[in-house]
């Protein structure tokens, strides 16, 4: 059986974000179907009640003016 094609996400941004959520959320390719690079979250300010970003398997995430519960957000990944 043939493998199924790979997908790439790539060169999103999300921004302009504000507000009050139950969490932050989860960036995740299908592993080994999906590529997913070069994602960057700006000028976001939101408050909480899970914080953490749940993130595997993405290459160029980076954090511009991110603020979560108050605390600024620097982190550049890869």
């Amino acid at each position: 059986m043939a493998m199924p094609p790979t997908s790439v996400v790539q060169q999103i941004r999300i921004t302009e974000l504000k507000g009050r959520f139950g969490a932050f959320g989860t960036i995740r390719p299908n592993l080994g179907q999906t590529i997913v690079k070069d994602v960057v979250l700006q000028n976001i300010d939101l408050q909480l009640a899970k914080s953490e970003l749940d993130v595997s398997g993405v290459t160029g995430l980076e954090f511009r003016n991110v603020t979560i519960n108050g605390k600024t957000i620097k982190i550049l990944a890869d």
